[in-house]
């Protein structure tokens, strides 16, 4: 019996789903547009968390996400909007490294 648990629990553990560092096509889009500006390196911490309240992605979306999915998933056409309300426009928070879709962040 002991076995069988350990056995379930190995193949439980094998089939947890994509790792971290398979990324949705948005956020592949979102590194290749901004990848020569500012300091995304900042902002791989925050992955799907740019553009969905559950950083893993999927669900509720930040107000940036919103913003993103009504401009046809254009990034650059929200770039000169403040989609979170913190006074910083998104794309001086994109520079900046901080997150455009979390007024707390800026």
């Amino acid at each position: 019996m002991k076995s069988l648990v350990l056995v379930v629990a190995a193949i439980a553990l094998t089939q947890t789903g994509p790792s971290a560092e398979a990324r949705p096509k948005y956020l592949e889009r979102f590194y290749e547009t901004y990848s020569t500006q500012g300091n995304i390196a900042e902002l791989e911490k925050f992955q799907c968390g740019v553009c969905h309240i559950n950083p893993r992605g999927r669900g509720t979306r930040t107000d940036y996400g919103n913003d993103f999915r009504g401009a046809r998933r254009d990034f650059t056409s929200i770039e000169n909007i403040d989609s979170d309300g913190d006074g910083i426009n998104n794309i001086d928070e994109i520079i900046a490294g901080t997150n455009p879709g979390d007024a707390n962040s800026f």
